[in-house]
Parts: C-alpha cells; sequence; structure tokens
C-alpha cells in the first residue's frame, strides 16, 4: 500500500500533520492547497517507460498494491475498467483521487473552521509535461504540471497564448495572496477560481466545464470512506 506520510520526529515536526490539523496545534495563517486534476498519471507512466505497461489482468493487482487489501474490492467496484479507456487511465484516476484529490478536500474541510482556507484544481488537460517523455497515455494534468505556470524552467515545454495569460493569472493571484490573503475569491481569466472554503462545503474548480458523473460519485466514494477521519476532527473541533 502506498505511503506518503512525513517524517515525524519528535523535533521539528512534533507530531502527524492530521493530529496537528484536528487539535489546531500548528501556525494559524491563511491556507491555500490545491492538488492537480490527474496527478498519478506521472507515477503510472513510470512504470510504463521501466517497461511494464499496465494490462488488464495486471490492474486488480496492481489497485491492491496502491490502496491495500482491505479497500481493493470496493475501490475496483467503484473504479471498473469499462469506465476507461485503458487501465492506466484508471490506476490513475484512483491514485489521484486517493492520494491527492480526496484527502486534500478532507484537510480543506478539517482547516476552515480554523483558518482562512482557499482551495483549488489545476485542469489544464493540454499541460506540457515537465519530466518524461510520451507514454501510451495522456499526462493531461499529471503532478507538477503547473510548474511551467508558475516558474521559468529551461526545459520545460512552451505556453501558447492561453496558458500564457492563465500562467499570468496564477502567478498574480499566488503573489497577491503572499501579501495579503484577504481575498475572498480570485478569477483566472473566464476559466479557474480559488474560493474561501467553509466548514459545510467544499467547492472545486477547474479548467473544463463541468464535474463528470464518474469524477462526482469518486468524490462521494473517498468521502465515505474518509468520513471516518472527518467526523473524529469535527467532534474535536467542536
Amino acid at each position: 500500500m502506498f505511503d506518503s506520510n512525513v517524517n515525524v520526529d519528535g523535533k521539528i515536526l512534533p507530531q502527524s500533520l492530521d493530529a496537528a490539523f484536528i487539535s489546531g496545534q500548528f501556525n494559524h495563517v491563511p491556507l491555500i492547497q490545491g492538488t492537480n486534476h490527474d496527478e498519478w498519471r506521472l507515477f503510472v507512466a513510470l512504470d510504463e517507460l521501466a517497461g511494464h505497461p499496465l494490462t488488464a489482468e495486471e490492474y486488480p493487482a496492481a489497485v491492491t498494491d496502491l490502496v491495500g487489501s482491505q479497500l481493493a474490492s470496493l475501490v475496483l467496484a467503484q473504479y471498473p475498467l469499462s469506465s476507461f479507456a485503458s487501465p492506466a487511465l484508471a490506476l490513475g484516476t484512483i491514485g489521484t483521487d486517493f492520494i491527492f484529490a480526496c484527502p486534500a478536500r478532507v484537510a480543506d474541510q478539517v482547516l476552515s473552521p480554523q483558518v482562512p482556507t482557499f482551495a483549488y484544481e489545476f485542469n489544464d488537460v493540454n499541460a506540457p509535461e515537465v519530466f518524461l517523455p510520451p507514454v501510451s497515455f495522456p499526462y493531461s494534468a499529471t503532478h507538477g504540471s503547473e510548474l511551467p505556470y508558475l516558474f521559468r524552467l529551461t526545459w520545460a515545454g512552451q505556453l501558447d497564448g492561453q496558458q500564457q495569460k492563465l500562467s499570468d493569472s496564477m502567478i498574480r493571484y499566488w503573489t497577491q495572496f503572499a501579501k495579503s490573503a484577504a481575498h475572498q475569491a480570485c478569477r483566472f481569466g473566464n476559466d479557474l477560481v480559488l474560493t474561501q472554503t467553509n466548514s459545510s462545503r467544499w467547492r472545486r474548480y477547474r479548467l473544463c466545464p463541468s464535474l463528470s458523473l464518474l469524477q462526482i460519485t469518486g468524490v462521494i466514494f473517498w468521502a465515505r470512506l474518509f468520513s471516518a477521519n472527518t467526523q473524529r476532527a469535527a467532534r474535536i473541533l467542536k
């Protein structure tokens, strides 16, 4: 099972992030947090580039390795191969939801009653891939895809005119946020909005027009799996 927990050494990090957020024992400053729409595709691509493209037969085992044996059957039922163009895209979606998007949502819900919390999602499906060569599936807005929009990277692909406008808006918002996080919302052109969240509602904004049914049910699915932590956090915060 994939584990990305930080190293709690008792000095620099005296407790886990989850414990600090739930207890309120952290530096209370405005927070901005977001994820990319296709984060995990980068990691699926690494396996393919290493000579191990994911097959339909290997898909159940790959899901078990990612989420653990206790959740595997539920996850496979929620993300059937028939809903995706390839096993790689299916696993990429699971990893994105399980490791990035839905944990971020839970953190937003826990933190928003305590500090001004702003949430976003980066979703330019045509973002240039920064790190890896082409694979059998599109990278879309994968892990690290936002970097050329925020920094001058000499090795990254070129942004087109619309992407450059988005980049300018993102940089302007990030710097304004660092200077003064008093904004309730900020629009990136006509496409992407960052908005302050609250404890009762979490809003997801993207560069595509709307959520598909699969994306909506995915959010609900993981929210239910994570509900025990969310409810525990809510009880403590009360």
